[in-house]
């Protein structure tokens, strides 16, 4: 990201500006890109009402707002949501 700043009781992180969300391997190295997002630092959650795409190998979801737990490695998009899926 750009910028980003922290609450004063440091629990949420929020970012702005080309903000990237990479994956581990074990959980299949999705990229997440959006221009703003928010990250809960207790519950190791993300969240955004912005566009975003989520890349994952050849493939790619877009849509707008996203809600995301780190912890399990699940993610919804809220709408707006279409995709290419390349064999």
């Amino acid at each position: 990201a750009q910028h980003g700043a922290m609450t004063p009781d440091r629990t949420t992180m929020t970012l702005a500006g080309d903000v990237l969300v990479t994956g581990t391997e074990e959980r299949g190295a999705a990229v997440i890109s959006t221009e703003q997002l928010a990250y809960d630092t207790r519950s190791n959650f993300v969240q955004t009402a912005e566009p975003v795409t989520v890349r994952f190998g050849n493939h790619e979801l877009r849509g707008r707002g996203l809600r995301a737990d780190l912890n399990t490695g699940t993610l919804r998009l809220e709408s707006n949501v279409n995709g290419r899926f390349t064999p």
